[in-house]
């Protein structure tokens, strides 16, 4: 839950007509039901699922199962993809949701069995 009270997530979607996923940033509003979606990044094999998103202060982070994982960073305010990276893990393998800390973001690759830790990304 945002300090704003509103509940954020986000997860891939098909991009009906066209052979893209899209990652989407969603805003649900718990007093009214009131829902938003925004389009953060589009291409190729995106596939974020809803359990594997961290809140931190006003941003959203990501771990992405494509081929070779990846993680990103979400601006709620701005509504737009601050920065996105593979992790080059193991085609198939499985992350979990990134853990966040006022200054580094750790990530486990489950099938390397290996605990990742970052210091620069935004935080």
């Amino acid at each position: 839950m945002g300090e704003d009270k509103m509940l954020y997530g986000c997860t891939s979607a098909w991009k009906q007509g066209a052979k893209k996923t899209q990652i989407v940033l969603c805003k649900l509003n718990p007093f009214t039901g009131e829902a938003e979606k925004y389009v953060v990044k589009e291409g190729r094999d995106l596939s974020v699922c809803a359990w594997n998103v961290t809140m931190h202060g006003r941003r959203l982070y990501y771990a992405s199962n494509i081929p070779g994982c990846e993680i990103g960073v979400i601006d709620i305010d701005k509504k737009k993809l601050l920065d996105s990276f593979s992790l080059n893990a193991c085609r198939g393998c499985q992350t979990g949701a990134p853990v966040v800390t006022d200054d580094k973001v750790y990530i486990f690759i489950d099938e390397m069995r290996e605990l990742r830790v970052y210091e620069n990304i935004p935080i």
